[in-house]
C-alpha cells in the first residue's frame, strides 16, 4: 500500500516514505514503522559496574511536523537482561515488560514497551535510558540450544535408520525358532 526508499549514509539511514493515502489530513489509517538499529552509538556500559548497561535513544524521531494519537514504542532486550529500568524525560501513558519471541528464540527476550497518547514532533523529540544488567554467558545460549537441537535430530535419525519397524522380518524369524 505504499513505496520506501531507504539509503544508508554515514552516520544514519535516510528512509524515504511514499503511502498511498496521506498521514496526515482526514484518513482513517495507521501507519506502523519498525526498524532495527545499531547499538554501538547508543549503548553503553555503566562505569564500575561490570555488567550494567545503559542504552539511550530518542522516543520520537523528527517526522516534520507529526502527532500520533497513539505511538508506542519497543526495546527488545537481549535474553537473560534483569533489573530492567526506565527514565523518560516526560509523562508516558503506561510502560510493561513483556516477552518477545524472535528466530530460534527458546524461552523469548524481555521487551519494554513504552506508549504515549498524542506524542509531537517537537515536544517529544527527546531521548529516553533503559538501564539493565546483563550477563554475557547468556550469549552462548542460542548457540548452544541450536547446536544440541541438531544434535539430537541427528541422533533420532541414526536411531531410526536402525531399528526395523518391519513385521515380516520378526515373522522369519519365528518361524526359523519353530522348525
Amino acid at each position: 500500500m505504499s513505496s520506501s526508499n531507504a539509503i544508508r549514509e554515514e552516520e544514519n539511514v535516510n528512509v524515504d516514505y511514499y503511502p498511498r493515502f496521506p498521514v496526515c489530513g482526514g484518513w482513517k489509517i495507521d501507519w506502523n514503522m519498525g526498524y532495527k538499529m545499531p547499538t554501538k552509538y547508543h549503548l553503553s556500559r555503566l562505569s564500575g559496574s561490570e555488567n550494567k548497561y545503559t542504552l539511550e535513544i530518542p522516543f520520537l524521531y523528527n517526522y516534520d511536523i507529526l502527532l500520533a494519537e497513539d505511538y508506542t514504542v519497543e526495546v527488545i532486550l537481549p535474553y537473560g537482561a534483569t533489573d530492567i529500568t526506565w527514565e523518560v524525560p516526560f509523562g508516558i501513558e503506561s510502560a510493561e515488560i513483556e516477552k518477545s519471541t524472535l528466530t530460534l528464540d527458546f524461552f523469548g527476550t524481555p521487551k519494554l514497551v513504552l506508549k504515549k497518547k498524542n506524542a509531537y514532533a517537537y515536544l517529544h523529540n527527546k531521548s529516553f535510558k533503559v538501564t539493565y544488567s546483563f550477563d554475557e554467558k547468556y550469549n552462548m545460549l542460542k548457540p548452544l540450544g541450536l547446536s544440541a537441537t541438531v544434535f539430537a535430530f541427528y541422533l533420532l535419525a541414526i536411531g531410526y535408520s536402525r531399528i526395523s519397524l518391519s513385521f515380516a522380518e520378526a515373522r522369519k524369524l519365528k518361524q526359523v525358532k519353530l522348525a
